[in-house]
């Protein structure tokens, strides 16, 4: 079953003040300096500079956008993660020259994980090659919007938020039916996205066809579906009993949000099993859901 942790909780404490003055009309800003905590749960990956934390290792910076509309007063800040105790790196998210009263705050992350958008072909075993694919960091970037009134001289917290993304990942991987590899079949596979044609990718019993799907187009509502067409072992294509060649296509996939779908595909002559697990990835950890042997027809 998915399971959903809130992925950070934001609390800002005011600790000191300063004189700088950077408004934008001509009313005095009284000005605060605060600190934004962000922590996460139960993860134990690591990887100004200020220290990860329990932040996953695929966050790279958090940008935080900071607007007082009363005093038309705008602070951006940026920090990227690194690992715990990095020598000379910062312990707190700390934020200097906030304006006193109301402030909305804007929460962006950036990625250290390359966009991904592959098919290619591999020896390794099928439930070895996905267990080790589906533990790669994915491309997945978080945001969020908050705010919090700004009091000065007194402790000031942001009422908890989520980070959240729209970003997906979708891992398959296709293999030939014991039955076909016998006969010397081969065939092709062709992931369609959104409608959208892509590469041909032709697989064997000894290569197995693998597409890698983590990128900034892949989220929320995209989906993608898969044609594969069975060929002889002299390359013609294999023909159904109305000596039509025979084509199959798996079901549609749909993208959901944090989620990895993770798809082995057993090609038959006449249908396409699929073994299915999904994986929930928030910045406090994964989970695995197997449901196993779903059977596609023609």
């Amino acid at each position: 079953m998915k399971k959903l942790i809130p992925l950070a909780i934001l609390a800002i404490t005011m600790f000191s003040c300063t004189n700088e003055d950077e408004k934008s009309t001509n009313k005095d800003i009284q000005l605060a300096d605060a600190t934004l905590n962000i922590k996460t749960e139960e993860s134990n990956i690591t990887g100004k500079d200020v220290e990860r934390g329990s932040l996953h290792a695929w966050i790279k910076d958090i940008n935080v956008h900071a607007t007082n509309m009363e005093l038309i007063h705008n602070k951006d800040y940026s920090f990227t993660l690194v690992a715990n105790n990095t020598p000379g790196a910062d312990h707190d998210f700390v934020m200097t020259g906030l304006a006193i009263g109301r402030n909305d705050f804007s929460i962006v992350t950036t990625t250290n994980t390359l966009p991904e958008l592959i098919s290619t072909r591999s020896d390794v075993n099928p439930e070895i090659y996905m267990r080790l694919t589906s533990a790669k960091n994915p491309y997945a970037v978080y945001s969020a919007t908050t705010s919090a009134n700004i009091t000065y001289g007194q402790n000031n917290s942001i009422t908890p938020t989520i980070l959240r993304t729209q970003n997906g990942r979708h891992i398959a991987l296709f293999k030939l039916s014991d039955e076909l590899a016998a006969l010397g079949i081969r065939a092709t596979v062709t992931p369609i996205i959104n409608g959208v044609t892509k590469r041909e990718l032709e697989f064997t019993t000894e290569l197995l066809g693998r597409v890698y799907w983590s990128d900034a187009d892949c989220v929320a509502g995209k989906t993608i579906k898969y044609s594969v067409k069975l060929l002889k072992p002299n390359g013609d294509p294999v023909m159904d009993d109305h000596q039509t060649a025979v084509g199959l296509y798996t079901e549609e996939v749909t993208i959901v949000a944090s989620t990895s779908i993770n798809r082995i595909y057993t090609v038959r002559k006449s249908d396409i099993t699929q073994n299915t697990s999904t994986q929930v990835f928030t910045a406090e950890e994964w989970h695995n859901d197997n449901d196993n042997n779903a059977n596609i027809g023609l």
